[in-house]
């Protein structure tokens, strides 16, 4: 059937949201899943855990295999989970049961997490730190509803797509652990250095003082590809800059350029954001024209002679480090930082520089195959975007 033939209904016809009430001795033993277990856009849960009953203090809402979990709160963030069991959930999330002679779940599911339908329950949420999205919201959106044989082969189709991106990020996952493993085999474990690496401090082993970088206001970012572009913190991941070609670009003049230029082998770190990112880091390698950095970070270099700066980057990624930026930070409501002493000050195992290069050459190898899946991992997320704009946009 045509989809301009597909009966419009309203949410409230084909679900309802189940607010069963769970205390907390009720909760003993059963698994539990927050906010934070379902990550966003995809619905995968992880870390759901068994929680007893000192562990859950409040109400909380049952769910079994038959519900779709909703994420009430900050909807942008998409979070939609279709559990394979039971067990309680955090309040901050709506159980929806769905009338299953009407619709097939996966299909449900799908529908709350298209673009169409995160718009419009964003743009309705109330409330301004922590927008949360009231019933009626749910209930009052308008769905295009084909047959349900219909409704399946498209959940099938989703699903298998889904299923392939899955895989593919399994596989990165799989070779960032072979980095960290050959790591580890090559240097031991940082944080009890089981083959007595001598230790110097990071600012005795830089070319330069680190340099935090530029602050521009919004109004000098634009949209095509004119100006320069500029590495901003959700540019990186895992020690790795994802793709220089994606990066937003800004004006900014000769002496700004020259000022907060990027080197190859330049390593940035996170000076300032919540805990949990603070310290964040990422090796310069490959790029691909003039590039800055941004202002809440900074940009350190390694005497290359005595240093690989792939090594110092991932020994950055370490919790040994971490755990020394924890006790240099200097804490505030809502965010942390570091300064250019805090990162001078830690501690750095210096292994032959031999041992360094052949560990660079490996991660080079690896890079080369995780490149290639992450090729891949684009081409199925553009196919599962399309199919969603056909199908829900």
């Amino acid at each position: 059937m045509k989809k301009d033939k597909w009966r419009v209904v309203k949410l409230e016809d084909i679900l309802r949201i189940d607010k069963k009430a769970v205390t907390p001795e009720e909760s003993r033993n059963r698994p539990y899943l927050g906010l934070e277990h379902i990550l966003k856009n995809t619905g995968e849960i992880a870390g759901g855990r068994q929680d007893s009953s000192a562990d859950v203090k409040s109400i909380k809402f049952a769910f079994d295999k038959r519900h779709i979990l909703y994420g009430k709160l900050r909807p942008n963030l998409n979070k939609v989970a279709l559990p394979d069991f039971s067990g309680v959930c955090s309040t901050d999330i709506y159980p929806l049961l769905i009338d299953e002679s009407l619709v097939d779940r996966r299909f449900v599911g799908a529908i709350l997490r298209s673009n169409k339908f995160v718009m419009h329950a964003s743009s309705q949420a109330r409330g301004v730190n922590l927008p949360r999205v009231e019933e009626s919201v749910i209930y009052n959106f308008l769905v295009s509803l084909p047959p349900l044989n219909e409704q399946f082969k498209i959940a099938e189709i989703l699903s298998k797509v889904t299923e392939l991106i899955l895989l593919q990020k399994q596989q990165i996952t799989k070779l960032d652990l072979m980095v960290k493993s050959r790591f580890i085999e090559m240097f031991g474990d940082p944080i009890f250095n089981p083959y007595r690496l001598p230790v110097v401090k990071l600012g005795d082993i830089t070319t330069t003082e680190p340099q935090n970088g530029l602050y521009k206001p919004l109004s000098d970012y634009v949209q095509d590809d004119t100006g320069t572009p500029i590495l901003r913190i959700d540019a990186f991941y895992n020690g790795v800059v994802t793709d220089f070609r994606q990066l937003k670009r800004l004006r900014c003049n000769e002496i700004e350029k020259q000022r907060y230029l990027l080197c190859e082998n330049d390593i940035v770190i996170n000076r300032v954001n919540s805990l949990e990112y603070l310290g964040k880091c990422a090796h310069i390698r490959g790029l691909l024209e003039d590039t800055v950095f941004e202002s809440n970070m900074m940009r350190l270099h390694v005497d290359e002679n005595k240093f690989n700066a792939k090594y110092v980057a991932c020994l950055l990624c370490t919790d040994y480090i971490y755990n020394q930026i924890l006790s240099h930070a200097k804490k505030s409501v809502n965010q942390a930082s570091i300064n250019q002493k805090d990162v001078q000050d830690f501690d750095i195992y210096m292994p032959p520089l031999e041992s360094q290069n052949q560990f660079a050459m490996f991660v080079a190898q690896v890079d080369k195959s995780k490149f290639e899946v992450q090729q891949g991992l684009k081409q199925l997320e553009l196919q599962y975007n399309a199919l969603m704009q056909q199908y829900f946009g």
